[in-house]
């Protein structure tokens, strides 16, 4: 386990030195955000990588009609550019810890939102979660996230309001929910024995005694020892039933998360279609822009040469009047000396 999630941070890592930097700067916060707070969350990663793929396509929509500006300048109109593609990758954890690279072709916008496609993509996306395969009480985490998941589970060994806080903020963690599931069950316990032995000072002593007892040895166990199976310290009866609650809330939770992902990276989804698809219309209004521009200059060129074949025609004419002109003056002067 520890080896994956080292992959993960290698793979983040490599990532890091592509990362644009030139656009959507709000998403660019949000991905150093995630990979600052939750780096070892499967779900944040992918969110993580999905928005910075589509930051990147961004990107190189914006390089290719700079290009294609450029070129349609130079009066170098190439049509070829049409069948660039975009490369997502999406670097999802699943059961081989593998990438895919999926192509979308920009030169159609209906290509992107065909079924079979966006199936796949939802199963690249969202097949393989771990949130979802909770088999065990120690659930999979990270190693430099235990230290933390064992301080919160200690916390809910502080009476019955600690293990309550804590159930309302972790929902995810099996093995924070069965100590706060645990502590509050014997808090509970202990609140009821209390009313029963009221009438005896020395019994309600003695409980609370065992119950602060059990509280610091249990606080000290979980914050100190070992992490797993096997430094759990389960109750007889309470452990097992603090154990189902625990699996079937995260399970619970995984599931309304899992929907809520659905939506959120279907928006990502849709937004990078926009993209596309805005790309699409700015490069064709480029295109016919130029066009038209070259058609204009062809125009002027040849009313240019109208006019000017037209001023010649017109000094030829009147330099023919001219000689005309000249040449009954000279008639007229021989006439007189004859």
């Amino acid at each position: 386990m520890y080896n994956n999630n080292q992959n993960h941070h290698n793979n983040d890592n490599n990532m890091n030195k592509d990362e644009p930097t030139t656009i959507y700067p709000e998403f660019i916060s949000i991905s150093n955000e995630i990979k600052t707070n939750g780096s070892t969350n499967s779900y944040l990663n992918n969110i993580r990588r999905e928005m910075l793929s589509m930051v990147n396509s961004g990107n190189n929509n914006n390089n290719n009609n700079n290009n294609n500006n450029n070129n349609n300048n130079n009066n170098n109109n190439n049509n070829n550019n049409n069948n660039d593609s975009i490369v997502i990758n999406m670097d999802t954890i699943n059961n081989n810890n593998n990438s895919n690279n999926i192509d979308i072709n920009k030169s159609g916008y209906s290509q992107i939102s065909n079924t079979t496609s966006n199936d796949n993509l939802n199963k690249t996306l969202l097949g393989n979660n771990e949130i979802s395969q909770i088999n065990d009480i120690d659930d999979d985490s990270s190693p430099e996230f235990i230290k933390y998941k064992k301080f919160i589970s200690s916390l809910s060994y502080i009476t019955f309001i600690g293990a309550a806080i804590v159930l309302i903020n972790q929902k995810k963690s099996v093995y924070i929910q069965f100590h706060a599931y645990q502590s509050f069950y014997i808090s509970m316990g202990v609140i009821g024995f209390q009313f029963l032995l009221i009438w005896s000072d020395i019994l309600s002593i003695i409980l609370w005694s065992l119950y602060l007892l059990f509280t610091i040895f249990m606080f000290l166990k979980v914050s100190f020892g070992g992490y797993g199976n096997s430094t759990i310290y389960k109750l007889p009866i309470i452990g097992n039933l603090s154990e189902q609650k625990a699996k079937l809330r995260s399970q619970e939770y995984s599931r309304y998360f899992k929907y809520h992902e659905d939506l959120f990276i279907k928006e990502l989804r849709e937004h990078k279609q926009a993209l596309i698809h805005q790309s699409n219309l700015n490069r064709n209004n480029n295109n016919s822009n130029n066009v038209n521009n070259n058609g204009h200059q062809r125009i002027n060129s040849n009313s240019s040469s109208v006019v000017m074949s037209g001023d010649v025609e017109s000094m030829l004419n009147s330099s023919g009047s001219n000689s005309s002109i000249y040449s009954d003056v000279q008639n007229d002067i021989g006439t007189n000396e004859e």
